[in-house]
């Protein structure tokens, strides 16, 4: 996954770096994969990993400044009304730590609780609402202490939708406001994001019952 943003406001002056914050800027490249351990559709747990490569521009709040490792796991919950619950806990390592004015950036506990709610469930019968759903989520991470300095411990909330387009594409929209005054939780965050899920159709199975002899066969004795 690639992502690109746009930021506005100033840089964090406690940096030490003068130059204006670039407005333009792409993020770290982030490879992942997941795996379900256990459970149905309707309920399931997954194990989770995540890594990122430095090909954003650390110096402009767009990467980090060396890899990132994450692991977590992950439970979903599929309640009445199509109401999906989700919620994940990990842990996620730097390469490297980066003192940003009294904090420092290194490794971090993290947690996330979401849920998202057809429209369907609340009577929405159009083309176009029978394939959205609002979405709501929590994210926070707590930072690691070594000796004196501490990392960030940001909590952020967002609000958002989904909207299944096609079969295989996504699209996802949300705003986000960060609920404490930390490094990661933003004053204000508006993210749009697209999904292609490739749908492979399966193969029917094949019957196990052999079918029964025919007994106008004249080869049969």
């Amino acid at each position: 996954m690639l992502r690109a943003s746009h930021q506005v406001g100033d840089r964090l002056t406690a940096g030490g770096n003068p130059d204006a914050l670039a407005r333009y800027v792409f993020h770290d490249l982030r490879l992942g994969g997941r795996v379900q351990i256990v459970g149905t559709p309707a309920r399931a747990a997954f194990l989770r990993a995540d890594l990122t490569l430095p090909t954003g521009d650390d110096a402009a709040f767009a990467g980090d400044a060396a890899w990132t490792a994450a692991w977590s796991l992950i439970g979903r919950l599929t309640l009445p009304y199509d109401l999906v619950v989700a919620g994940t806990a990990g842990i996620r390592l730097h390469g490297a730590e980066v003192a940003v004015g009294d904090r420092l950036v290194g490794d971090e506990l993290f947690a996330s609780l979401g849920a998202a709610l057809p429209l369907t469930a609340l009577g929405a019968s159009s083309d176009v609402l029978a394939h959205t759903a609002l979405t709501a989520e929590l994210h926070a991470a707590l930072g690691d202490h070594v000796g004196g300095a501490s990392g960030p411990d940001p909590v952020e909330a967002r609000v958002g939708a989904l909207v299944h387009a096609l079969p295989a594409l996504t699209v996802g929209a949300q705003v986000g406001v960060g609920l404490d005054d930390q490094i990661g939780a933003p004053r204000l965050r508006l993210l749009v994001e697209l999904a292609w899920t490739p749908r492979q159709p399966r193969a029917p199975s094949p019957d196990p019952t052999p079918p029964p002899p025919d007994d106008d066969d004249p080869d049969e004795p």
